[in-house]
């Protein structure tokens, strides 16, 4: 077998993450959900309704300002509610609403159904591959960039 080169890599890992998003985007839009609002109210659902905006930001990759619109829109909904910390007023929990239970017991829970099924079809050696190389790569991309960054501030001192 031929030896891969770095386009072909290059092109098999971008479509192997466009797909895995389009898989999403699939499933938040046959429930009538923007991809942000979707991604915030399975990201809440599965850390057990103790979210902050900021965890939101930092666990999802996610621009504060994106957020704020989609929590917002949750909000005028009555599908979420903000409750402010004693401890730090400026951070405010996320709660599901009545009604917001019930949308993600009739949507995110459905999908953590598929992604559970899906997990179940791989074997012990393929889940650990599927972390193990998929975190490996994305670290030394990041690493990669990082220097890449770097230099590319020295260059523009």
């Amino acid at each position: 077998m031929a030896e891969m080169t770095f386009r072909d890599f290059l092109r098999d890992v971008n479509n192997i993450y466009k797909k895995n998003c389009a898989v999403y985007y699939k499933l938040a839009s046959h429930y009538g959900l923007t991809e942000t609002m979707f991604d915030i109210l399975y990201f809440v659902r599965e850390n057990e309704d103790c979210t902050t905006q900021a965890q939101i930001c930092n666990n999802l990759y996610l621009r504060k300002q994106t957020v704020n619109t989609a929590l917002k829109k949750l909000e005028k909904e009555d599908y979420i509610y903000l409750e402010k910390n004693a401890g730090n007023r400026k951070n405010k929990t996320i709660h599901f609403t009545e009604k917001g239970n019930e949308l993600v017991r009739n949507t995110v829970d459905h999908v953590f159904e598929v992604e559970r099924r899906a997990f179940e079809r791989l074997s012990e050696e393929e889940k650990k591959g599927v972390l193990y190389y998929g975190l490996k790569h994305v670290n030394v991309l990041e690493e990669e960039t990082d220097q890449f960054l770097a230099e590319e501030n020295v260059l523009t001192e």
